[in-house]
Protein backbone atom coordinates (compact mmCIF):
# COMPACT_ATOMS: atom_id res chain seq x y z
CA UNK A 1 0.00 0.00 0.00
CA UNK A 2 1.55 3.38 -0.91
CA UNK A 3 1.71 6.31 1.10
CA UNK A 4 -0.98 8.28 -0.39
CA UNK A 5 -3.30 5.33 0.18
CA UNK A 6 -2.48 5.22 4.12
CA UNK A 7 -3.09 8.35 4.64
CA UNK A 8 -6.42 8.59 2.64
CA UNK A 9 -7.43 5.47 5.08
CA UNK A 10 -6.58 7.47 7.62
CA UNK A 11 -8.54 10.75 6.87
CA UNK A 12 -11.43 8.36 6.39
CA UNK A 13 -11.05 7.41 9.67
CA UNK A 14 -10.91 10.50 11.30
CA UNK A 15 -7.77 12.21 11.35
CA UNK A 16 -6.48 15.50 10.54
CA UNK A 17 -3.46 16.09 8.26
CA UNK A 18 -1.38 16.86 10.83
CA UNK A 19 -1.95 13.97 13.11
CA UNK A 20 -1.45 11.50 9.72
CA UNK A 21 1.92 13.02 9.15
CA UNK A 22 2.61 12.41 13.03
CA UNK A 23 1.60 8.79 12.61
CA UNK A 24 3.34 8.56 9.65
CA UNK A 25 6.35 9.66 11.30
CA UNK A 26 6.32 7.44 14.26
CA UNK A 27 5.73 4.11 12.07
CA UNK A 28 9.02 5.29 9.85
CA UNK A 29 10.97 5.83 13.22
CA UNK A 30 9.55 3.70 15.64
CA UNK A 31 9.83 4.65 19.17
CA UNK A 32 10.28 8.24 19.69
CA UNK A 33 10.36 11.15 22.19
CA UNK A 34 7.98 14.42 21.59
CA UNK A 35 10.95 16.80 21.56
CA UNK A 36 12.58 14.30 18.42
CA UNK A 37 9.48 14.72 16.65
CA UNK A 38 9.28 18.01 16.80
CA UNK A 39 12.74 18.59 16.21
CA UNK A 40 12.64 16.39 12.84
CA UNK A 41 9.29 17.45 11.58
CA UNK A 42 10.08 21.09 12.96
CA UNK A 43 6.82 21.84 14.29
CA UNK A 44 6.79 23.67 17.99
CA UNK A 45 7.57 21.06 20.56
CA UNK A 46 3.63 22.34 22.67
CA UNK A 47 1.74 21.67 18.98
CA UNK A 48 3.45 17.75 18.70
CA UNK A 49 2.78 17.45 22.34
CA UNK A 50 -0.93 17.95 21.73
CA UNK A 51 -1.35 15.62 18.45
CA UNK A 52 0.28 13.00 20.67
CA UNK A 53 -2.34 13.18 23.11
CA UNK A 54 -5.02 12.83 20.54
CA UNK A 55 -3.75 10.29 18.47
CA UNK A 56 -3.50 8.60 22.14
CA UNK A 57 -7.56 9.13 22.67
CA UNK A 58 -8.33 7.86 19.16
CA UNK A 59 -6.45 4.51 19.37
CA UNK A 60 -3.41 5.42 17.02
CA UNK A 61 -0.64 6.14 19.44
CA UNK A 62 0.65 4.64 22.43
CA UNK A 63 3.10 6.04 25.42
CA UNK A 64 6.06 4.07 27.19
CA UNK A 65 6.09 3.97 30.67
CA UNK A 66 9.79 5.57 30.53
CA UNK A 67 10.99 8.94 31.55
CA UNK A 68 11.09 11.04 29.44
CA UNK A 69 7.81 9.29 27.66
CA UNK A 70 8.55 8.06 24.23
CA UNK A 71 5.61 7.41 22.01
CA UNK A 72 4.90 4.69 19.26
CA UNK A 73 2.43 3.83 16.50
CA UNK A 74 -0.65 1.36 17.14
CA UNK A 75 0.18 -1.64 14.61
CA UNK A 76 -0.88 -0.46 10.88
CA UNK A 77 -3.08 -3.88 10.88
CA UNK A 78 -4.87 -3.44 14.14
CA UNK A 79 -5.69 0.52 13.08
CA UNK A 80 -7.17 -1.19 9.92
CA UNK A 81 -9.20 -3.72 12.02
CA UNK A 82 -10.40 -1.62 14.13
CA UNK A 83 -11.55 0.82 11.36
CA UNK A 84 -13.39 -1.54 9.85
CA UNK A 85 -15.00 -2.93 12.99
CA UNK A 86 -16.46 0.83 13.49
CA UNK A 87 -17.64 1.26 10.32
CA UNK A 88 -19.39 -2.32 10.63
CA UNK A 89 -20.90 -1.51 13.89
CA UNK A 90 -22.44 2.09 11.96
CA UNK A 91 -23.94 0.30 9.25
CA UNK A 92 -25.85 -2.44 11.35
CA UNK A 93 -26.77 0.32 13.44
CA UNK A 94 -28.18 2.59 10.30
CA UNK A 95 -30.16 -0.94 9.31
CA UNK A 96 -31.38 -1.24 12.46
CA UNK A 97 -32.64 2.34 12.98
CA UNK A 98 -33.97 2.55 9.37
CA UNK A 99 -37.45 1.78 10.09
CA UNK A 100 -37.28 4.03 12.93
CA UNK A 101 -35.92 6.88 10.89
CA UNK A 102 -38.09 6.69 8.04
CA UNK A 103 -41.34 6.54 10.03
CA UNK A 104 -40.13 9.68 12.01
CA UNK A 105 -39.49 11.46 8.68
CA UNK A 106 -42.15 10.61 7.23
CA UNK A 107 -44.38 12.21 10.01
CA UNK A 108 -42.19 15.54 9.90
CA UNK A 109 -43.29 15.59 6.22
CA UNK A 110 -46.99 15.37 7.60
CA UNK A 111 -48.80 18.69 6.99
CA UNK A 112 -52.40 18.65 8.23
CA UNK A 113 -55.18 18.29 5.91
CA UNK A 114 -56.97 20.88 3.85
CA UNK A 115 -59.69 22.61 5.40
CA UNK A 116 -62.37 22.44 3.26
CA UNK A 117 -65.75 23.76 2.54
CA UNK A 118 -67.75 22.10 -0.56
CA UNK A 119 -71.80 23.26 -1.52
CA UNK A 120 -74.02 20.09 -2.30
CA UNK A 121 -77.70 20.51 -3.75
CA UNK A 122 -79.94 17.81 -4.40
CA UNK A 123 -81.74 14.75 -2.39
CA UNK A 124 -79.13 12.36 -4.56
CA UNK A 125 -75.92 14.16 -3.93
CA UNK A 126 -76.81 15.00 -0.33
CA UNK A 127 -77.87 11.60 0.33
CA UNK A 128 -75.31 9.88 -1.46
CA UNK A 129 -72.60 12.59 0.61
CA UNK A 130 -74.48 10.93 4.22
CA UNK A 131 -74.02 7.42 2.88
CA UNK A 132 -70.33 8.07 2.71
CA UNK A 133 -69.79 9.77 6.21
CA UNK A 134 -71.76 6.90 7.65
CA UNK A 135 -68.68 4.61 6.08
CA UNK A 136 -66.32 6.68 7.17
CA UNK A 137 -67.30 6.81 11.06
CA UNK A 138 -65.48 4.86 13.34
CA UNK A 139 -66.76 5.80 16.90
CA UNK A 140 -69.87 8.03 16.70
CA UNK A 141 -72.29 9.30 14.47
CA UNK A 142 -74.57 12.11 15.70
CA UNK A 143 -77.84 13.48 13.27
CA UNK A 144 -80.06 16.32 14.45
CA UNK A 145 -83.04 16.29 11.71
CA UNK A 146 -86.52 16.21 11.47
CA UNK A 147 -88.54 12.90 10.34
CA UNK A 148 -89.76 13.73 7.40
CA UNK A 149 -85.38 13.66 6.40
CA UNK A 150 -85.64 10.24 8.12
CA UNK A 151 -88.14 8.95 6.45
CA UNK A 152 -86.51 10.12 2.71
CA UNK A 153 -83.18 8.85 3.87
CA UNK A 154 -84.66 5.59 4.56
CA UNK A 155 -85.65 5.66 1.11
CA UNK A 156 -82.18 6.01 -0.33
CA UNK A 157 -80.73 3.63 2.22
CA UNK A 158 -79.07 5.73 4.55
CA UNK A 159 -79.88 3.01 7.67
CA UNK A 160 -79.22 0.23 5.26
CA UNK A 161 -75.55 1.87 5.32
CA UNK A 162 -75.94 2.00 8.85
CA UNK A 163 -76.87 -1.65 9.85
CA UNK A 164 -74.73 -3.30 7.54
CA UNK A 165 -71.80 -0.88 8.72
CA UNK A 166 -68.86 -3.73 9.65
CA UNK A 167 -68.14 -1.78 12.46
CA UNK A 168 -72.40 -1.18 13.19
CA UNK A 169 -72.02 -2.46 17.06
CA UNK A 170 -69.24 -0.05 18.19
CA UNK A 171 -70.11 2.74 16.96
CA UNK A 172 -72.50 5.05 18.94
CA UNK A 173 -75.70 6.12 16.71
CA UNK A 174 -77.32 8.99 17.96
CA UNK A 175 -80.52 10.41 16.15
CA UNK A 176 -82.25 13.72 17.47
CA UNK A 177 -85.66 14.54 16.38
CA UNK A 178 -89.06 16.37 16.92
CA UNK A 179 -91.49 14.28 17.66
CA UNK A 180 -95.66 15.54 17.39
CA UNK A 181 -98.89 13.66 16.65
CA UNK A 182 -99.04 14.54 12.93
CA UNK A 183 -95.33 12.34 12.41
CA UNK A 184 -95.60 10.08 15.34
CA UNK A 185 -97.04 6.61 12.55
CA UNK A 186 -94.43 7.46 10.66
CA UNK A 187 -91.44 7.52 13.16
CA UNK A 188 -93.05 4.31 14.50
CA UNK A 189 -93.00 2.56 11.27
CA UNK A 190 -89.23 3.48 11.39
CA UNK A 191 -88.59 2.07 14.10
CA UNK A 192 -90.51 -1.29 13.82
CA UNK A 193 -88.64 -1.52 10.42
CA UNK A 194 -85.23 -1.41 12.58
CA UNK A 195 -83.43 -4.49 13.39
CA UNK A 196 -83.90 -5.36 17.42
CA UNK A 197 -80.11 -5.64 18.06
CA UNK A 198 -76.45 -5.83 16.65
CA UNK A 199 -75.76 -1.77 16.50
CA UNK A 200 -75.92 1.09 18.94
CA UNK A 201 -78.64 3.44 18.01
CA UNK A 202 -80.29 5.57 20.16
CA UNK A 203 -83.15 8.47 19.61
CA UNK A 204 -84.43 11.10 21.53
CA UNK A 205 -86.38 14.35 21.35
CA UNK A 206 -85.15 17.66 22.20
CA UNK A 207 -86.93 19.48 24.98
CA UNK A 208 -86.76 22.75 23.27
CA UNK A 209 -87.39 21.74 20.14
CA UNK A 210 -84.73 21.35 16.96
CA UNK A 211 -86.65 24.64 15.48
CA UNK A 212 -83.75 27.17 16.07
CA UNK A 213 -81.29 24.70 15.07
CA UNK A 214 -79.80 23.16 11.55
CA UNK A 215 -80.22 19.47 10.52
CA UNK A 216 -76.64 18.19 10.83
CA UNK A 217 -74.73 14.91 10.50
CA UNK A 218 -70.95 15.09 12.18
CA UNK A 219 -69.18 11.82 13.10
CA UNK A 220 -66.07 11.27 15.63
CA UNK A 221 -65.56 15.27 15.46
CA UNK A 222 -63.84 15.36 11.88
CA UNK A 223 -66.60 16.16 9.83
CA UNK A 224 -69.63 17.89 9.30
CA UNK A 225 -73.05 18.61 6.71
CA UNK A 226 -75.64 20.74 7.68
CA UNK A 227 -78.75 21.98 5.98
CA UNK A 228 -79.11 25.70 5.01
CA UNK A 229 -82.57 25.28 3.56
CA UNK A 230 -85.39 26.02 5.94
CA UNK A 231 -87.20 22.83 7.44
CA UNK A 232 -90.27 24.30 6.13
CA UNK A 233 -89.69 23.93 3.03
CA UNK A 234 -90.92 21.00 1.76
CA UNK A 235 -89.73 20.79 -2.23
CA UNK A 236 -86.81 18.77 -1.30
CA UNK A 237 -85.43 19.50 -4.89
CA UNK A 238 -83.83 23.22 -3.45
CA UNK A 239 -82.28 21.76 -0.22
CA UNK A 240 -78.88 23.30 0.39
CA UNK A 241 -76.37 21.26 2.27
CA UNK A 242 -72.21 22.17 3.17
CA UNK A 243 -70.20 20.27 4.31
CA UNK A 244 -66.83 20.96 5.74
CA UNK A 245 -64.00 19.14 8.02
CA UNK A 246 -62.92 23.05 9.52
CA UNK A 247 -61.87 22.03 13.29
CA UNK A 248 -63.20 25.19 14.86
CA UNK A 249 -67.26 23.95 13.19
CA UNK A 250 -66.72 20.90 13.51
CA UNK A 251 -66.52 21.47 17.21
CA UNK A 252 -68.90 24.48 17.56
CA UNK A 253 -71.80 22.16 15.88
CA UNK A 254 -70.84 19.09 17.99
CA UNK A 255 -71.22 20.99 21.34
CA UNK A 256 -74.28 22.28 20.64
CA UNK A 257 -75.77 18.87 19.61
CA UNK A 258 -74.11 17.46 22.95
CA UNK A 259 -75.94 20.14 24.69
CA UNK A 260 -79.34 19.41 22.97
CA UNK A 261 -78.32 15.55 23.52
CA UNK A 262 -78.36 16.14 27.45
CA UNK A 263 -81.17 17.92 27.52
CA UNK A 264 -83.65 15.48 25.49
CA UNK A 265 -85.85 12.82 26.54
CA UNK A 266 -85.69 8.72 25.06
CA UNK A 267 -88.60 8.61 21.82
CA UNK A 268 -89.89 5.86 23.67
CA UNK A 269 -90.58 8.41 26.27
CA UNK A 270 -91.76 11.31 23.86
CA UNK A 271 -94.07 8.50 22.40
CA UNK A 272 -95.83 7.46 25.52
CA UNK A 273 -96.70 11.41 26.59
CA UNK A 274 -98.22 11.56 23.25
CA UNK A 275 -100.31 8.59 23.06
CA UNK A 276 -101.40 8.73 26.77
CA UNK A 277 -101.91 12.83 27.27
CA UNK A 278 -99.42 12.52 30.33
CA UNK A 279 -96.74 14.74 30.20
CA UNK A 280 -93.18 13.17 32.23
CA UNK A 281 -92.03 15.12 34.37
CA UNK A 282 -88.92 17.22 32.34
CA UNK A 283 -85.65 19.20 34.04
CA UNK A 284 -82.87 20.55 31.91
CA UNK A 285 -79.94 22.84 32.11
CA UNK A 286 -78.52 25.08 28.89
CA UNK A 287 -76.27 27.67 28.60
CA UNK A 288 -77.55 28.89 25.06
CA UNK A 289 -79.15 32.10 25.94
CA UNK A 290 -80.58 32.78 22.20
CA UNK A 291 -82.47 29.33 22.35
CA UNK A 292 -83.31 29.50 26.82
CA UNK A 293 -84.90 33.47 25.76
CA UNK A 294 -86.50 32.29 22.69
CA UNK A 295 -88.19 29.31 25.01
CA UNK A 296 -89.24 31.68 27.60
CA UNK A 297 -90.81 34.65 26.03
CA UNK A 298 -92.98 31.65 23.77
CA UNK A 299 -93.85 29.93 27.26
CA UNK A 300 -94.92 33.93 29.03
CA UNK A 301 -97.16 34.31 25.66
CA UNK A 302 -98.87 30.97 26.55
CA UNK A 303 -99.51 31.47 30.09
CA UNK A 304 -103.09 31.61 30.98
CA UNK A 305 -103.66 32.24 34.64
CA UNK A 306 -100.52 33.40 36.68
CA UNK A 307 -96.69 34.81 35.75
CA UNK A 308 -94.73 35.32 39.02
CA UNK A 309 -91.55 37.16 38.60
CA UNK A 310 -88.56 37.48 40.84
CA UNK A 311 -86.15 39.97 39.52
CA UNK A 312 -82.51 39.98 40.84
CA UNK A 313 -81.29 43.72 40.33
CA UNK A 314 -82.41 46.49 39.36
CA UNK A 315 -81.17 46.66 35.89
CA UNK A 316 -83.19 43.75 35.49
CA UNK A 317 -86.88 45.39 35.83
CA UNK A 318 -85.49 47.94 33.04
CA UNK A 319 -84.47 45.18 30.68
CA UNK A 320 -87.85 43.37 31.39
CA UNK A 321 -89.58 46.78 30.47
CA UNK A 322 -87.65 47.48 27.15
CA UNK A 323 -88.42 44.12 25.84
CA UNK A 324 -91.48 44.77 25.20
CA UNK A 325 -93.82 41.66 27.39
CA UNK A 326 -97.72 41.89 26.06
CA UNK A 327 -98.66 43.26 29.69
CA UNK A 328 -101.78 45.09 27.69
CA UNK A 329 -102.81 41.53 26.70
CA UNK A 330 -102.32 39.55 29.91
CA UNK A 331 -104.18 42.09 31.27
CA UNK A 332 -107.25 41.95 28.81
CA UNK A 333 -106.92 38.46 29.22
CA UNK A 334 -107.19 38.57 33.07
CA UNK A 335 -103.60 36.71 33.43
CA UNK A 336 -102.96 38.09 37.03
CA UNK A 337 -98.71 39.42 37.07
CA UNK A 338 -96.90 39.47 39.87
CA UNK A 339 -93.18 40.74 39.81
CA UNK A 340 -91.07 41.13 42.94
CA UNK A 341 -87.62 43.17 42.17
CA UNK A 342 -85.22 45.58 44.21
CA UNK A 343 -86.82 49.35 43.97
CA UNK A 344 -84.46 52.05 43.47
CA UNK A 345 -84.34 55.50 41.81
CA UNK A 346 -82.96 53.50 38.87
CA UNK A 347 -85.60 51.58 38.33
CA UNK A 348 -88.87 53.27 40.19
CA UNK A 349 -90.02 55.04 37.13
CA UNK A 350 -90.53 51.86 35.35
CA UNK A 351 -91.70 50.01 38.56
CA UNK A 352 -94.43 52.82 38.41
CA UNK A 353 -95.19 52.23 34.34
CA UNK A 354 -95.45 48.17 34.92
CA UNK A 355 -97.57 49.16 38.43
CA UNK A 356 -100.20 49.62 35.39
CA UNK A 357 -100.62 46.74 33.81
CA UNK A 358 -99.50 44.11 36.50
CA UNK A 359 -98.64 43.77 40.59
CA UNK A 360 -94.88 45.15 41.21
CA UNK A 361 -93.54 44.97 44.67
CA UNK A 362 -89.67 45.35 46.35
CA UNK A 363 -87.51 42.86 47.02
CA UNK A 364 -84.06 42.49 48.16
CA UNK A 365 -81.22 41.39 45.56
CA UNK A 366 -80.75 38.32 44.89
CA UNK A 367 -78.95 36.19 42.27
CA UNK A 368 -81.52 33.31 41.01
CA UNK A 369 -83.98 34.81 38.72
CA UNK A 370 -87.15 32.88 38.85
CA UNK A 371 -90.65 32.57 36.74
CA UNK A 372 -93.17 30.50 36.93
CA UNK A 373 -96.20 30.33 34.95
CA UNK A 374 -99.66 29.07 35.84
CA UNK A 375 -97.75 26.91 38.47
CA UNK A 376 -96.41 24.58 35.64
CA UNK A 377 -93.56 25.60 34.59
CA UNK A 378 -90.39 27.11 36.33
CA UNK A 379 -87.71 28.97 34.79
CA UNK A 380 -84.34 30.10 36.81
CA UNK A 381 -81.16 31.76 35.66
CA UNK A 382 -78.63 32.47 37.24
CA UNK A 383 -77.70 36.23 36.20
CA UNK A 384 -74.89 39.03 37.39
CA UNK A 385 -73.94 39.77 40.62
CA UNK A 386 -75.03 43.13 41.70
CA UNK A 387 -71.44 44.60 42.08
CA UNK A 388 -71.57 44.59 37.97
CA UNK A 389 -75.24 46.25 37.71
CA UNK A 390 -72.87 49.39 36.90
CA UNK A 391 -71.73 47.99 33.47
CA UNK A 392 -74.08 48.23 30.37
CA UNK A 393 -77.38 46.65 31.10
CA UNK A 394 -77.20 42.95 28.94
CA UNK A 395 -79.83 40.41 28.49
CA UNK A 396 -80.23 38.50 32.65
CA UNK A 397 -79.93 34.82 30.27
CA UNK A 398 -77.09 33.77 31.27
CA UNK A 399 -77.42 29.50 32.74
CA UNK A 400 -80.82 28.27 32.32
CA UNK A 401 -82.60 25.24 34.64
CA UNK A 402 -86.47 24.94 33.46
CA UNK A 403 -88.47 22.05 35.12
CA UNK A 404 -92.54 20.86 34.87
CA UNK A 405 -91.44 18.77 38.03
CA UNK A 406 -95.12 20.02 39.45
CA UNK A 407 -93.81 19.03 43.23
CA UNK A 408 -90.82 21.09 42.69
CA UNK A 409 -92.67 23.85 40.97
CA UNK A 410 -95.33 24.06 43.78
CA UNK A 411 -92.28 24.01 46.53
CA UNK A 412 -90.79 26.86 44.62
CA UNK A 413 -94.18 28.54 44.26
CA UNK A 414 -95.20 28.50 47.84
CA UNK A 415 -91.46 29.87 48.54
CA UNK A 416 -92.66 32.80 46.16
CA UNK A 417 -95.93 33.49 47.27
CA UNK A 418 -94.43 33.92 50.89
CA UNK A 419 -92.27 36.34 49.83
CA UNK A 420 -94.75 38.69 48.34
CA UNK A 421 -97.38 38.87 50.92
CA UNK A 422 -94.34 40.34 52.92
CA UNK A 423 -92.85 42.75 50.20
CA UNK A 424 -93.97 46.13 49.85
CA UNK A 425 -95.16 47.75 46.61
CA UNK A 426 -93.85 50.90 45.49
CA UNK A 427 -95.04 54.41 46.12
CA UNK A 428 -94.26 57.90 45.93
CA UNK A 429 -93.85 58.16 49.62
CA UNK A 430 -91.28 55.72 49.22
CA UNK A 431 -89.63 57.29 46.69
CA UNK A 432 -89.36 60.20 48.77
CA UNK A 433 -87.70 58.11 51.82
CA UNK A 434 -84.95 57.72 49.36
CA UNK A 435 -84.44 60.07 47.92
CA UNK A 436 -85.55 63.67 49.82
CA UNK A 437 -85.07 64.35 54.04
CA UNK A 438 -88.33 65.63 55.12
CA UNK A 439 -87.16 69.50 55.97
CA UNK A 440 -87.07 69.94 59.40
CA UNK A 441 -89.46 72.44 61.38
CA UNK A 442 -88.42 75.27 62.96
CA UNK A 443 -91.09 77.62 64.59
CA UNK A 444 -90.35 80.38 67.39
CA UNK A 445 -91.90 80.47 70.62
CA UNK A 446 -94.75 82.87 71.06
CA UNK A 447 -92.89 84.05 74.41
CA UNK A 448 -89.63 86.27 74.23
CA UNK A 449 -87.87 86.05 77.07
CA UNK A 450 -85.35 89.38 77.33
CA UNK A 451 -82.56 88.93 79.47
CA UNK A 452 -79.74 91.91 80.68
CA UNK A 453 -76.54 92.86 79.11
CA UNK A 454 -73.43 90.79 79.60
CA UNK A 455 -71.91 94.15 81.01
CA UNK A 456 -73.83 97.03 82.97
CA UNK A 457 -72.40 99.99 81.20
CA UNK A 458 -73.30 98.29 77.68
CA UNK A 459 -75.62 99.79 75.54
CA UNK A 460 -77.20 97.05 73.92
CA UNK A 461 -79.24 94.02 74.62
CA UNK A 462 -79.43 89.89 74.30
CA UNK A 463 -83.23 88.78 73.06
CA UNK A 464 -83.19 84.86 73.34
CA UNK A 465 -85.95 83.19 71.51
CA UNK A 466 -86.61 79.57 72.13
CA UNK A 467 -86.61 77.12 69.28
CA UNK A 468 -88.22 73.72 69.15
CA UNK A 469 -86.95 71.83 66.35
CA UNK A 470 -87.95 67.88 65.85
CA UNK A 471 -85.45 65.26 65.90
CA UNK A 472 -84.30 65.76 62.04
CA UNK A 473 -84.42 62.64 59.37
CA UNK A 474 -82.16 61.66 56.69
CA UNK A 475 -82.12 58.93 53.59
CA UNK A 476 -80.41 56.07 53.39
CA UNK A 477 -77.81 57.68 51.21
CA UNK A 478 -77.11 60.30 53.47
CA UNK A 479 -76.23 57.72 55.83
CA UNK A 480 -74.33 55.32 53.68
CA UNK A 481 -72.48 58.23 52.04
CA UNK A 482 -71.26 59.68 56.02
CA UNK A 483 -69.97 56.02 56.48
CA UNK A 484 -68.09 55.73 53.34
CA UNK A 485 -66.44 58.95 52.89
CA UNK A 486 -65.70 59.47 56.69
CA UNK A 487 -62.56 60.25 57.39
CA UNK A 488 -59.95 58.82 60.27
CA UNK A 489 -59.25 60.76 63.23
CA UNK A 490 -57.06 59.56 65.89
CA UNK A 491 -58.20 60.90 69.32
CA UNK A 492 -54.64 61.53 71.41
CA UNK A 493 -56.97 63.03 74.15
CA UNK A 494 -60.41 61.09 74.77
CA UNK A 495 -61.33 63.55 77.79
CA UNK A 496 -60.92 66.94 75.67
CA UNK A 497 -61.49 65.53 72.00
CA UNK A 498 -64.42 64.63 70.24
CA UNK A 499 -64.74 60.99 69.41
CA UNK A 500 -66.67 59.66 66.44
CA UNK A 501 -68.02 56.25 65.70
CA UNK A 502 -69.64 55.46 62.63
CA UNK A 503 -71.59 51.92 62.66
CA UNK A 504 -74.83 50.02 62.22
CA UNK A 505 -77.47 48.24 63.86
CA UNK A 506 -80.67 46.30 62.19
CA UNK A 507 -83.31 44.22 63.72
CA UNK A 508 -85.29 41.60 62.17
CA UNK A 509 -88.16 39.77 62.53
CA UNK A 510 -88.59 36.93 60.85
CA UNK A 511 -91.93 35.17 60.04
CA UNK A 512 -91.56 31.62 58.62
CA UNK A 513 -93.52 30.09 55.73
CA UNK A 514 -96.69 27.91 55.90
CA UNK A 515 -94.49 25.04 53.89
CA UNK A 516 -91.53 24.69 56.68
Amino acid sequence: MSEEAIKKVLSNSGLTDKETEVYIFLAKHDVSKGTEIARLLRKDKAQVFRILRRLQAKGFVEATLDVPTRFTIVPFEKVIDSIVRTKQEEVAFIKEAKKDLLEYLSKKRQTAPLEKFVVIKGNRRINSKISEIIKDTKQQLSVATTVADLILGDRFGIFDVIFNHPLKSQIKCRFLTEISEQNLNALKTLIDNAPKSGFNLKARNPGLGLRMFPRMVTRDNEEILFFTTPKTDRTKKNDVCLWTNCKTLVRTFTAVFEELWNNSIDVQTKIAEIETGKLTAHTSITADTKTEEKEYEKVLRTAEKEIIMMMTSAKNLIHFWQSTPPLKEWAEQGISVKIMAPITIQNFEVAMRLSKFCEVRHSAASQIETTIVDGKILFQFKTPSTAKESQKAASPFKAQFYTNDLEHVSKVKAMLDNLWRNARAPSAIMLESIIQPPTPEISPSSEVHAQGADRADSPYRRIVFPIKRKPKAVTEKQVLDKLNNAKQHIVKNPEKEKSVLYGKQAIAVIHPPDYL
